[in-house]
């Protein structure tokens, strides 16, 4: 495989250390496409949400950062990136306003009808 193959697939499911530095990479190089499409969506304070291939979880402390009493969930299926998106939220996790867990967008461990609103940003190729 190519060292552009490797790269794409690393971007898709980011592990080992490699895959944390593309992470805290895609943190900074994504804020802008984060902040674009959040600032065209209105969250109320008190909303559940849900942020599928949450990464290295910089867009999730962006939609906590709306959030007075509701509750921001993330998951990815990188157990190195939900332990990178942990870290970025740790504040956040303690205080209860976000939660971030492995798992995959095809089976879901959540109940149907918990969120208010549900993103996925940056998260297709």
């Amino acid at each position: 495989m190519s060292l552009y193959g490797k790269l794409i697939d690393m971007g898709r499911q980011p592990s080992g250390f490699l895959g944390r530095m593309i992470g805290s990479l895609m943190n900074l190089g994504h804020r802008d496409a984060y902040g674009w499409g959040l600032s065209h969506h209105s969250i109320s304070p008190d909303s559940t949400v849900l942020d599928i291939g949450c990464g290295g979880g910089a867009a999730v402390r962006l939609l906590a950062a709306k959030k007075s009493t509701g509750k921001v969930y993330g998951i990815d299926h990188s157990l190195d990136m939900v332990n990178l998106s942990k870290k970025v939220n740790k504040r956040l996790i303690e205080g209860n306003l976000v939660e971030i867990d492995c798992g995959s967008v095809s089976c879901l461990p959540y109940s149907d009808d918990m969120f208010d609103t549900v993103t996925a940003i940056e998260t297709i190729e």
